[in-house]
C-alpha cells in the first residue's frame, strides 16, 4: 500500500489541530499503522503520550530519552519547532526520521503542525520531500467560530494552495455551534465535517472520551479516499 501523508493545517492556536490529529489517529489505528509527527511549540500529543524529549534536542545531545512513543498501531515522533531545529544539518534530520520510519510499515502519517506558516516550516517540508513522492501535499484543515476566524481561515486555504502546493482533502469545523455556524464556502474547497462543541473534551482527558462521531466518518473518507 501506498502510505498516506497528511498534514493538520490550523489558522489559529485553540482551532483544535491536535484535537483532531489525536482522535482521527486513534481511529485510523483500528485499521491501519499510523505516525503522527508532533510539530506543535507545545507538544499536545507528545505530552499526552508522556514524551520528555524531542528530536532537536537528542540530535544536539541535549538528551538521550527517547523522542519517540508506540501504543498500539500508533507512534509519535516529538519533534518540535524551534530555533535550534532550523539550526540542524537537513541531512542530519533525515537520518532520525529514516531510523524512525524504517523499522515499521506506517499506512498514514499525520503531522500535527503548529498554526501555518510556522517559522519551522520551510525547513520541515524541505526534508519531508526525501519521504513524500508528490509535490502537492494532502492536508485536512481545521477551523472554529467564530465567523470571522471561519472567513480568514477561507482565504488562507486558498493562499496555501497557491504558494504552498497543498490540496485540501478535507476540513474540520471544530466547536461548532448548536445552530451550525456559516461555513462561508469552505465546501468548494473539501468536504466539511463538523464537530459540535463538547465541554467534556476542555475538562476530561481524552484518552478516557469517546471519538466524536464526525471524526470517525473522517477517518472512513480518509481511508477511502485520496
Amino acid at each position: 500500500m501506498e502510505r498516506k501523508y497528511i498534514e493538520i493545517f490550523g489558522l489559529k492556536g485553540g482551532s483544535g489541530k491536535s484535537f483532531v490529529t489525536y482522535f482521527l489517529s486513534r481511529e485510523l489505528s483500528r485499521y491501519k499503522k499510523i505516525l503522527i509527527v508532533d510539530r506543535g511549540y507545545s507538544p499536545t500529543i507528545a505530552k499526552l503520550y508522556g514524551i520528555d524529549n524531542n528530536l532537536t534536542s537528542y540530535l544536539l545531545g541535549k538528551s538521550d530519552k527517547p523522542f519517540t512513543k508506540s501504543d498500539g498501531n500508533i507512534t509519535i515522533l516529538n519533534v518540535s519547532c524551534n530555533d535550534e531545529f532550523n539550526k540542524l544539518e537537513n541531512k542530519k534530520v533525515v537520518e532520525a526520521y529514516s531510523n524512525v520510519i524504517k523499522n515499521d510499515g506506517y499506512d498514514i502519517v499525520l503531522v500535527d503542525n503548529p498554526n501555518f506558516k510556522d517559522y519551522c516550516y520551510d525547513k520541515h517540508r524541505e526534508v519531508w520531500k526525501t519521504f513524500v513522492d508528490e509535490d502537492t501535499i494532502k492536508a485536512i484543515a481545521v477551523t472554529s467560530p467564530p465567523l470571522f476566524v471561519i472567513k480568514a481561515t477561507k482565504d488562507a486555504l486558498k493562499n496555501a494552495m497557491k504558494l504552498f502546493s497543498m490540496r485540501f482533502i478535507a476540513i474540520v469545523i471544530n466547536k461548532d455551534t448548536p445552530q451550525p455556524i456559516a461555513s462561508e464556502g469552505l465546501e468548494d474547497i473539501a468536504p466539511v465535517f463538523r464537530v459540535s462543541f463538547n465541554k467534556e473534551f476542555m475538562f476530561s482527558s481524552w484518552k478516557i472520551l469517546q471519538t466524536p462521531n464526525e471524526i470517525v466518518k473522517l477517518a472512513k473518507f480518509v481511508i477511502e479516499n485520496n
